[in-house]
C-alpha cells in the first residue's frame, strides 16, 4: 500500500486502472473498486487560478517564461454508476463513427 501526506492509504489490490484519456491540459483515467464501483480521476490544469480548455495551452496565452506558482494540477475523484462508467468508455474509447449507435442501445 501507498501511504498518502494525509495519512490516508490505497492500495493497488484494491483498484483496477481499465482506460484512460488525455487532452492537452486534461487526463481522465476510469478505475474499478473490487467491489465492483467505479470511479472517474480527473486530473486538470490551472493557469493563475483559472482552469484551462481541454485544447488551451498557456503557451497560446502568449506567456513566453511561465513561473512554477502560476500553472497548477487539480485533481478530482468522481464515484460513477456503472451506466456512467458505460457511456464515459463509449464517449472516450469509442471510435466518433460508432458512438452514436452504441449509445442509443443501451
Amino acid at each position: 500500500m501507498n501511504k498518502l501526506s494525509d495519512n490516508r492509504t490505497r492500495g493497488a489490490d484494491r483498484t483496477r486502472r481499465l482506460a484512460r484519456f488525455s487532452t492537452l491540459n486534461t487526463e481522465e483515467e476510469l478505475w474499478q473498486k473490487t467491489d465492483g464501483g467505479f470511479l472517474l480521476r480527473i486530473s486538470e490544469t490551472y493557469f493563475q487560478g483559472r482552469r484551462l480548455g481541454p485544447l488551451e495551452g498557456w503557451r497560446e496565452l502568449g506567456i513566453k517564461h511561465l513561473p512554477d506558482d502560476r500553472l497548477h494540477t487539480g485533481i478530482r475523484v468522481l464515484p460513477l454508476t456503472k451506466r456512467q462508467a458505460l457511456e464515459w468508455c463509449v464517449r472516450t474509447q469509442i471510435p466518433e463513427t460508432f458512438r452514436g449507435y452504441l449509445l442509443e442501445s443501451i
